[in-house]
């Protein structure tokens, strides 16, 4: 076929077949360019070129004869830096008091996720915007932003009335001269977490606030300052967009306890009040900051299993498609249609193991959406988690602790499993300090730990330390801390409770939050009481209620900064781009065609490839009938005589909205992982179906490669199929099976050299 007929039958649609056939390898037999190279967005008119992202220069590698060096265990924990005495030249800081929250920790504002209702059990109303303004010498003058721009109730009255109103998420733009911030006001089943913009904010300056245009309709919450001055955030607007035609999406459902949760990440011009979705996230993406490189980083709630309330009891039920009027179905029985596919079930069936999944790690995108991965392609087995072999009898290893630099924190019983809050530290580029805090019990509070994860940082080399001790870690005290802010004078503030119980005791609060600056304690940093930053802000929320000391949350510094550089790869890899030239196709006139079409083109050079350090998931892989494949290399244990697997096809799968709750359609929909849908261009589709695959698949070429176009803005996942085996129905044909949900902008190219992003080097020890 020529290239005309090409563009005539399918839109340039069908180059990925071309592509499918790339090759894996330069001629000398090293990746062409390492994995995640996309092809995103143009900038607006006037902004600032986009830069691809620094690298540091990589550490020494390992020969390829010999096993990745790994760190003593003793020197993983390392006594924090000394903290720096206060200076006059440090920024003022700004933070929102909150009415304290009585009762359980689910679904409330403080929550690790379903963070974002608006009733007032889950955020009571009476707290307010702040600044601090610092002193060389005493306590700062202390400044209630929003009181003064005439928001909220005073002291004494009821809260809960059309003016009350309860304050989240302050951001500072890189100017220091404004911020953005999440407010919601009166207590109306209308009432939504929207954003707001403060200026004025120096000392002596008339305040103002305003509220930005955007959706009123759905909740925007943890909002940032992108390097244009685009405001991205969190969002329950449903992943279609905020269109009135796709409301019945609305609430999305999580994977894990089908409550309502955010949609993803979603950018907003303020200008225009349009928003666009960065990326679909079936549980949840949070508190997105842009680090000093320009990428977005944030914590991704991973929870890709299948649904655990199927057992019974929840009133679930399945729709037949994602449309408003779509008909009703029981999840299981002869009237069924739509099926759990993906992943494998729940509890071991025969030699597949049970997956179940829970975590909250760090991630990151580029400023226009593509790019979605975690950060730097760090694994699960980085961090010491996913601790089960997916099949018996195949030579897998159990994890029992981390590989790489984390060898010894998760070998002692921390399980590096959450990271919320991520924060760069603004004396050290690269470096971030997060929060390690269990789902439930803590409002979100526990153990501080630093993850060193600039770009260029191999995933085995991306250590993590323990800022407090350890006892932090699940409610052990002697305190809990939440949103620690590194400060540009060297220190750490932190929302800190001396109450550390689990649980509220009869709906009473046992939790009393202040901002206090960290010091030593042995070789730990923690909080001792004395370093307080206010001296405790009360509010009688009653008109016969006595005064309450607020909850002191979210602190952020309030400084000018450099803006971060717009991050993207620069083109294509020489392997595509060849392959583009090949076809007489213009790259930039393809993506224009994705673009219109809401697709994106994922390529991989060769999926028999797969990171050294993971064992969880079979390895030994070869591509049926041909002479491709990777094996472990003699010599290395049990990695020898590990079984081979042929596979012939890597099977899709999109985050449908199709599961119901409570036999309720308007309580909102759960996603499932249903097999992609090839899209029909011009009568054609964009992905010919492979003879004798499974639904979703394309086939995989001699050499390894694949090329497939999947549809943009939608959550994401995939699997390598064992040739002869099964037809997915059951999650048993499926050797290696990606753990996350991915998504793509439209007209993204996104390359990945192998199966999975080598953190250095395969299986075979080869980089």
């Amino acid at each position: 076929m020529n290239t005309t007929s090409l563009r005539r039958r399918a839109g340039l649609a069908v180059l990925a077949l071309a592509l499918a056939a790339c090759g894996g390898t330069r001629e000398d037999g090293q990746a062409a360019s390492p994995p995640g190279d996309t092809v995103g967005e143009a900038p607006p008119a006037g902004s600032p070129v986009e830069t691809p992202t620094p690298t540091p220069t990589p550490p020494a590698t390992p020969s390829p004869n010999e096993p990745p060096v790994l760190p003593p265990a003793d020197d993983v924990v390392a006594p924090p830096p000394e903290p720096v005495p206060p200076s006059p030249n440090a920024g003022p800081v700004m933070f929102v008091t909150q009415a304290p929250v009585s009762g359980d920790t689910f679904c409330k504002i403080t929550s690790t996720f379903c963070l974002h209702l608006t009733h007032t059990g889950a955020a009571p109303r009476g707290g307010d915007l702040w600044i601090a303004y610092p002193r060389a010498n005493g306590a700062p003058v202390l400044r209630n932003l929003t009181a003064e721009a005439g928001y909220g109730v005073p002291s004494g009255q009821d809260q809960n009335g059309a003016q009350g109103i309860a304050v989240r998420d302050p951001a500072v733009h890189w100017s220091g001269q404004r911020a953005v911030f999440s407010m919601v006001q009166g207590t109306s089943g209308a009432a939504r977490w929207q954003l707001f913009e403060v200026t004025g904010i120096a000392e002596g300056q008339t305040v103002s606030i305003r509220r930005l245009p955007q959706p009123a309709q759905y909740n925007h919450v943890q909002p940032t300052y992108d390097s244009q001055g685009r405001i991205v955030f969190a969002s329950d607007t449903p992943r279609a967009g905020a269109d009135a035609q796709h409301k019945h999406l609305w609430p999305q459902l999580d994977e894990y306890e089908e409550q309502p949760t955010v949609s993803g990440l979603w950018r907003l011009d303020v200008a225009s009040g349009d928003i666009s979705l960065l990326n679909h996230a079936p549980s949840g993406s949070f508190r997105p900051s842009i680090d000093s490189f320009g990428r977005i980083v944030f914590t991704n709630w991973d929870h890709l299993q299948r649904d655990q309330q199927a057992g019974g009891g929840f009133g679930l039920f399945n729709f037949r498609d994602e449309s408003a009027a779509a008909q009703r179905e029981p999840i299981s029985g002869a009237q069924t249609q739509i099926h759990e596919v993906f992943p494998e079930k729940l509890d071991r069936s025969g030699t597949i193991a049970g997956l179940r999944f829970n975590i909250f790690l760090p991630w990151m995108l580029h400023q226009d959406g593509t790019g979605h991965e975690t950060l730097n392609h760090i694994g699960r087995h980085e961090f010491g988690i996913y601790g089960h072999a997916a099949r018996s009898g195949a030579g897998l290893s159990d994890l029992v602790g981390a590989s790489g630099a984390n060898s010894g924190i998760a070998s002692s019983g921390l399980k590096l499993d959450s990271f919320h809050y991520l924060r760069e530290d603004p004396l050290r580029p690269g470096s971030y300090l997060a929060v390690a805090a269990p789902e439930f019990g803590t409002h979100g509070g526990g153990m501080v730990l630093r993850l060193k994860g600039g770009p260029g940082v191999a995933p085995q080399d991306m250590r993590v330390e323990l800022v407090t001790a350890p006892s932090t870690r699940n409610a052990g005290g002697p305190a809990l801390y939440r949103s620690p802010l590194p400060t540009s004078d060297g220190r750490v503030l932190a929302s800190v409770s001396s109450k550390t119980a689990t649980a509220s005791s009869g709906g009473n609060v046992v939790y009393d939050w202040r901002l206090q600056w960290l010091r030593p304690i042995g070789a730990h940093l923690g909080a001792d009481g004395q370093r307080l930053l206010t001296p405790g802000l009360k509010k009688r929320l009653g008109s016969s209620s006595a005064e309450t000391t607020l909850w002191e949350l979210d602190a952020v510094e309030v400084r000018e900064r450099a803006v971060p550089p717009l991050t993207h790869t620069e083109a294509l890899a020489a392997p595509e781009a060849a392959m583009f030239a090949q076809a007489g196709v213009e790259p930039q006139e393809f993506i224009d065609f994705m673009k219109r079409h809401e697709l994106a083109l994922l390529v991989s050079r060769n999926v028999t490839r797969r990171d050294a350090f993971d064992r969880q998931q079979p390895f030994n892989l070869r591509i049926k009938g041909s002479g491709t494949g990777t094996v472990a290399k003699q010599g290395n244990g049990s990695d020898s005589t590990a079984p081979l697997f042929d596979v012939d096809h890597l099977q899709f799968f999109q985050g449908d909205q199709l599961r119901g709750i409570k036999d309720d359609p308007s309580r909102g929909r759960r996603v499932l992982a249903q097999p992609m849908r090839s899209a029909v261009l011009g009568g054609t589709p964009v992905n010919p179906p492979p003879a004798n695959g499974p639904a979703g698949a394309v086939r995989l070429a001699e050499d390894g490669s694949m090329a497939a176009l999947a549809p943009a803005r939608r959550a994401l996942t995939w699997q390598l199929i064992e040739a002869g085996v099964g037809d997915a129905k059951e999650g048993t044909d499926g050797v290696v099976r990606e753990r996350y949900w991915l998504s793509f902008q439209p007209g993204e190219v996104r390359v990945c050299a192998s199966c999975h992003g080598l953190s250095q080097r395969d299986q075979r020890g080869e980089a």
